[in-house]
């Protein structure tokens, strides 16, 4: 499956409406969440979203600008968390990969979670999202997981030989 670029994204509240028309009364919950940066490009925190998302997520440009990823699923019992922290742990792998242990400012990130039968129409998603809380999500970018310091490939070549 090929993933969408900046370039090709559709704005998140036409996909929302798109698919609240289609879920009707169903019983399926909704994870609307945002993710922002003041020290990245909107494309390049776009495509580390599309890399980190689930296949089945919908990823695009919210009002605010900030890069929103719907998720859809069926009856859980974390309500909604898991989805935020599966999200945010692929991202951070993601961004590890591509900024070398290079310090990051944090990420701004917030999240709602509801039924799809809660909502009168879609703009009740992404509102009750611009009115939550933002979480600002430090990325531990400057270790790897092992607790070795990032090093870059030539830097690596130079210390292992």
């Amino acid at each position: 499956m090929e993933r969408l670029t900046l370039t090709h994204m559709a704005p998140v509240v036409a996909e929302t409406e798109r698919h609240f028309s289609a879920l009707g009364n169903s019983s399926v919950r909704l994870s609307l969440m945002s993710v922002s940066s003041s020290s990245m490009t909107v494309a390049a925190l776009s495509s580390a979203v599309c890399s980190a998302a689930a296949p089945a997520d919908i990823v695009g440009i919210l009002v605010d600008g900030s890069i929103g990823i719907l998720s859809l699923r069926a009856l859980g019992t974390d309500g909604g968390k898991g989805v935020e922290d599966r999200f945010l742990a692929r991202l951070k792998l993601v961004l590890s990969a591509i900024c070398f242990g290079r310090e990051m400012g944090p990420l701004c990130f917030r999240a709602v979670h509801r039924w799809a039968t809660e909502l009168s129409e879609p703009g009740d998603l992404v509102d009750t999202l611009m009115d939550s809380r933002p979480t600002m999500v430090m990325l531990p970018l400057s270790r790897k997981a092992n607790g070795a310091p990032f090093a870059r490939p030539a830097e690596a070549l130079r210390h292992s030989a």
